[in-house]
């Protein structure tokens, strides 16, 4: 769309994931790769409610089994410090969801994901994890003072191959399932005698690829690690495998540039740049960045804002928006904007 001096051109629009009503960890590997790997269930990387997660020991990029890349842990002390986490606090059920590619099978348990209960760096409230077999074990505990019960599957993984693993731990309906690949596996194990939610207490810590950062290390790759505060059907393990899974109702907002409408008399212009906000959600804010300067915005579901243009050249428009409960940010957009 051309207009008087200027030219607005779309350079890329991000959809956050959606939330999946009560996805609370969610690990693409996909930024550099430095100290911290974003929560994606909290793309905004600060502390509260959770924390990025922190690289331990030699974990490096390798090629992604989707996405560009995947996360390569090497046995004996790599993993991913997710911190004191209340993603597992009060919850009737929990999913554990990752790909994984097996390098080399454990003396005896490697763990792929782990949430501690409170007291406790190496007792689980929820793990996913292989045994020296090759099995997947999914187990945990709802109260902190009950003991860890667990199901093992009973076909075996193969080595060097992607493959995804779900366990759902169904606190209220006392169930544990495996699921590799989409599909439900049959398993082994006792009596399940779960509370019929977890513990009101935080995880002491959570983990990627080790038992609490202390041993049952993970020697392979990892990619996509989800985790979910509520047992997810065997429908939904099904789509969270293919990719296309999103909760009815639940959609991230789509954010939409409508207009600019400039006055360009020379190095000077004020620009007015407007849009829509579509979310089955209620808006709760909209913030407007030009260039990094915080922009006052009028309107939530259809915002404008007026911008003012000191230099030619391309300037950065970014749009935020806040919906549903928990004021977090569920959508961002960024465009380019061409004066002169």
């Amino acid at each position: 769309m051309k207009i008087p001096g200027f030219v607005a051109v779309v350079c890329f629009a991000f959809q956050i994931p959606a939330s999946l009503a009560a996805l609370v960890g969610s690990y693409d590997f996909e930024g550099p790769l430095s100290s911290q790997q974003v929560d994606l269930a909290n793309p905004d990387g600060t502390a509260t409610p959770y924390d990025p997660g922190r690289i331990s020991g030699s974990a490096v990029h390798v090629s992604g089994h989707r996405g560009a890349f995947a996360m390569s842990f090497d046995g004996s002390s790599a993993y991913l410090n997710l911190g004191t986490q209340d993603m597992g606090r009060a919850a009737p059920g929990i999913t554990l969801a990752s790909w994984i590619k097996v390098r080399s099978f454990p003396a005896d348990i490697a763990s792929l994901i782990f949430l501690s209960r409170f007291s406790s760096r190496i007792e689980a409230r929820a793990v996913l994890d292989i045994t020296s077999n090759g099995q997947v074990e999914a187990g945990g505990r709802a109260g902190d003072a009950e003991g860890f019960q667990s199901r093992v599957s009973v076909a075996p993984l193969a080595l060097d191959e992607w493959t995804h693993l779900v366990g759902v731990l169904n606190y209220a309906a006392r169930t544990i399932e495996i699921f590799i690949n989409g599909s439900p596996q049959a398993v082994t194990g006792g009596a399940i005698n779960f509370a019929a939610t977890t513990a009101d207490t935080d995880s002491r810590i959570a983990t990627i690829g080790s038992t609490g950062g202390i041993f049952e290390f993970f020697d392979g790759e990892m990619d996509e690690v989800r985790i979910f505060n509520h047992a997810l059907t065997e429908t939904q393990v099904a789509a969270v495998y293919a990719g296309t899974w999103v909760p009815p109702g639940d959609a991230p907002p789509q954010i939409a540039l409508a207009k600019l409408r400039a006055s360009y008399p020379s190095s000077r212009a004020k620009v007015k740049v407007s849009g829509r906000i579509s979310s089955a959600a209620e808006v709760k804010a909209v913030t407007l960045r030009v260039n990094g300067k915080r922009i006052k915005v009028s309107g939530l579901r259809n915002w404008s804002g007026v911008v003012q243009i000191e230099r030619p050249g391309i300037h950065r428009v970014r749009v935020e928006a806040i919906t549903g409960e928990g004021g977090k940010v569920r959508a961002r957009a960024s465009f380019r904007v061409k004066a002169g």
